[in-house]
């Protein structure tokens, strides 16, 4: 499990990225986790703009518009990736949820390997 240090990295990096876009496409896994997705989650998402990327402990927070907030757990083996339409040929088999076509038409995948 990452140690907080490596969660603020993370939070850094995306924080660059992620903030001021809006969200598009959403999409996401059906594999069972601890708490399963609502199921209007990516309508809830939708059209979205990204307002800051926080951390409380070792969770990663994307505050949304409207005063959503997406949270996110790295957990023993998880990852983001950002990718720009280009590098989505080469990407990852298997993500959690991924957030497509930003007002950028970057996209950011989370990928959690042990599930």
């Amino acid at each position: 499990m990452p140690e907080l240090p490596e969660v603020e990295t993370v939070r850094r990096g995306l924080e660059p990225v992620l903030v001021g876009q809006t969200i598009g496409e959403v999409k996401y896994s059906s594999a069972p986790l601890r708490y399963p997705f609502p199921p209007d989650f990516a309508l809830q998402l939708r059209g979205k703009k990204i307002e800051a990327v926080g951390r409380r402990a070792k969770y990663l927070l994307l505050d949304l518009e409207g005063g959503l907030v997406l949270l996110s757990h790295l957990g023993m083996s998880g990852s983001f990736r950002i990718e720009t339409e280009d590098d989505q040929k080469n990407s990852w088999p298997l993500y959690l949820w991924s957030i497509e076509k930003f007002s950028t038409r970057s996209c950011d995948h989370y990928a959690q390997e042990r599930r």
